[in-house]
This record gives C-alpha cells, structure tokens and sequence, in this order.
C-alpha cells in the first residue's frame, strides 16, 4: 500500500509540473476555463420608435417597450430583423425591475390594455409582461414555441387570452405563467 501511495503522489506531482510547464511552451488553457468576454458582455441595446431591442442571431429580441399606445401591435420586423423574442420584463413596469430595463423606464405601461405580437415571435421570456395590471387581452401566435415563468403574473384584468396555434399553453406554460 505504501508503494501504490507513493506512486499517486508522484504522479500527481509529475501531472502538475507537466500542466504548469504548458504556458512556457506555448499553450494556453486559460480561455478553456473562463468565459469569454463576449459571453459576459451585456448586449449592444439600440432604439428603434417605440422599442429598445438588441440582436442576437440576425434576430431582434425586445428589451422594452418606450411608446404611449395602450394597445400595442408589435411588428413584425425592426430594423429589418424579424422580431423572434419579447425579452425579460420588456412591458413591465415595475419598481422591482431586476435587469437593465430599468434605464427605459416607462410609466404608460401600467396602462397598457392589449398586446398583439407577431407571428414571428419564439419566446415570451420571463416576466415579459408582470404587474401588467389593466391588461386584458393579448394574442400569442402559432410560431410561440415557450411561455417563460411569471411571463403574465400580476396580470390582474387580463380577461382574453388568444392563442393562434395548438395548445401552447399546455407545452410550455408553468404554474406562475398566468399567476394573480
């Protein structure tokens, strides 16, 4: 047992002077264990009328909604690029905003009473809608693939719910989707 003991601690010994020699000879691991600062880096938002969006994919994904209307229509395209996701709390307007939104705060969203979107829109992401508390109708297309949690929580007058496809609702929704 000794001997297979001191085996495993010359071994190791042997692995780590190898791996700490790497650099000297020129490889370099520290990309491998670290994110990469684009995977870190908050995106570019831009402003196009009444949305702050940015692009992921050749794709724009909403950050938040800055216009006046109450009943909304969200295009189909910005910019050109087709509209694939409503981002987090992009039509909430809270207090309790948890991400970058906060800096496009806009305080006609309590008043906002119906939604439209796309038939290119993927994703609801999470809280997209929350605290939305005088909405009362929104028409989700066929191409909504997923609903994230608390999406339209706090939605307290939403009344009407249309869904253009087969049941999406039940795929992708989750117990706080619609809560409150």
């Amino acid at each position: 047992m000794k001997k297979f003991s001191k085996k495993l601690i010359c071994g190791v010994t042997a692995f780590a002077v190898a791996l700490a020699a790497l650099p000297i000879i020129g490889i370099d691991f520290s990309g491998w264990f670290t994110k990469s600062e684009a995977a870190t880096a908050d995106p570019e938002y831009l402003v196009s009328g009444d949305y702050v969006y940015y692009v992921e994919d050749s794709k724009a994904i909403i950050a938040k909604y800055i216009g006046d209307e109450v009943n909304v229509v969200v295009p189909e395209k910005i910019e050109g690029l087709s509209v694939y996701k409503i981002g987090n709390e992009a039509f909430t307007d809270s207090a309790e905003t948890k991400t970058v939104n906060i800096r496009w705060k806009n305080e006609k969203l309590k008043d906002l009473e119906s939604v439209v979107l796309p038939d290119c829109a993927e994703y609801i992401c999470d809280s997209a809608f929350e605290n939305c508390s005088k909405l009362t109708s929104i028409i989700i297309p066929d191409s909504v693939t997923q609903i994230g949690s608390s999406a339209f929580s706090g939605c307290s007058s939403l009344e009407k719910i249309t869904f253009l496809g087969t049941g999406i609702y039940q795929n992708y929704a989750n117990e706080t989707t619609f809560e409150g």
